[in-house]
């Protein structure tokens, strides 16, 4: 029995002890609590940035499209008359010369025929000749010298029709060009109109074909400079022709220009495709900032503006601007800043709306893009 009662005095004794030293713990924890609800805030650090002063830049409404490379001519190479390959006189891919025989078909029934016309023409000739001999010494009447020159006349059309049919089986070369790839071969049929290879003319200059904007054809005319960006290369051509309605579809208008080859481009081949940039309306003048200082939002996009606050202390300000187009290194603002203001260019990320800010000025490597 004794041994029990003091098992239990021990325990009670144990939870006093332990009682004592939780209540002791947290009058001490509460104490340091209130003690650090009313010691004085930690001072305000300020957020290091580069600020940037808020410009102004003129510029126009510009449009940038795709073109295709157009050579100035360009024509299928194809027969008019049917007929067997006798002579094949390039090699695909081969510039040649304007007057050049490509193709040459087989002609050899033409020619007995023309043989055989040329004959009868000379026959003719010769009769006619002396019918008309005969008729100025009244030996002969008007209607037999009619019929002679008729017959006269007839030969000598088939002759020519013959020679025109010969002719037209020899192909040459329009224009000086480059012929493309070709798959005919000596001895092969070929039917009327058959595609034999493509001839791109080889010039000085090229053509653009690009489709302009609704929004912007309004403005293009024939003559305005375009730019062509071609390999990290900007290259200045004009706009020479407008199409005469836009497209159905897209309601875009197709423009042509004409670009100068240059020995940096002069590897430009027909269906290439180049970056055209196209300037149009008038001139505008708007603030601007580095492109980096924009901050994007769900609802609005806007920028950090460094202004003092009552204290003199330099603070970032959160402000929604209307974005215009990028001009070089520098972002248009449409509204929203007025020049001489002063934003925060780099860290913005880090900003919150009214945060103390140590502002260091952009240099111009800051502020220029490359």
């Amino acid at each position: 029995m004794k041994s029990r009662l003091a098992v239990w005095l021990g325990s009670l004794a144990l939870v006093a002890v332990t009682l004592a030293v939780a209540t002791g713990l947290g009058l001490y924890k509460y104490g340091q609590v209130r003690a650090a609800m009313q010691a004085p805030p930690p001072p305000e650090m300020p957020i290091a940035v580069v600020v940037a002063e808020v410009t102004e830049v003129s510029y126009r409404q510009r449009a940038t499209m795709i073109g295709t490379v157009l050579a100035p001519q360009s024509i299928m190479l194809s027969n008019e008359i049917a007929g067997t390959v006798k002579t094949m006189q390039f090699e695909p891919g081969q510039a040649v010369e304007e007057g050049q025989i490509l193709v040459e078909l087989d002609t050899s029934v033409e020619q007995a025929r023309l043989e055989s016309a040329q004959a009868r023409r000379q026959i003719a000739q010769s009769i006619f000749q002396r019918t008309s001999e005969a008729a100025a010494a009244k030996a002969m009447t008007p209607a037999e010298l009619d019929e002679a020159e008729a017959q006269l006349t007839q030969a000598t059309a088939e002759v020519s029709e013959l020679q025109a049919i010969i002719e037209r089986k020899t192909l040459r070369a329009p224009f000086r060009g480059k012929i493309g790839l070709s798959d005919t071969h000596v001895g092969q049929f070929l039917p009327s109109g058959f595609e034999i290879a493509s001839l791109q003319s080889l010039d000085d200059f090229v053509y653009v074909d690009f489709m302009i904007p609704q929004t912007a054809a309004d403005s293009v005319r024939v003559g305005q400079s375009v730019t062509f960006l071609i390999r990290g290369l900007r290259v200045e051509g004009d706009i020479i022709a407008l199409d005469s309605q836009a497209d159905r579809q897209s309601r875009n208008l197709m423009a042509r220009a004409k670009l100068t080859r240059m020995p940096e481009i002069d590897n430009l081949v027909p269906g290439d495709s180049v970056k055209v940039l196209i300037e149009y309306g008038p001139l505008q003048t708007t603030t601007a900032v580095p492109v980096e200082a924009l901050r994007q939002a769900p609802m609005n996009s806007y920028v950090f503006v460094a202004e003092e606050d009552n204290a003199g202390a330099l603070r970032a300000n959160e402000r929604t601007v209307n974005v215009g187009p990028t001009i070089g290194g520098k972002l248009s603002i449409l509204s929203g800043l007025s020049p001489g203001e002063s934003v925060v260019a780099d860290g913005s990320f880090k900003l919150r709306n009214g945060a103390l800010i140590a502002p260091a000025l952009a240099t111009d490597e800051n502020q220029q893009q490359p």
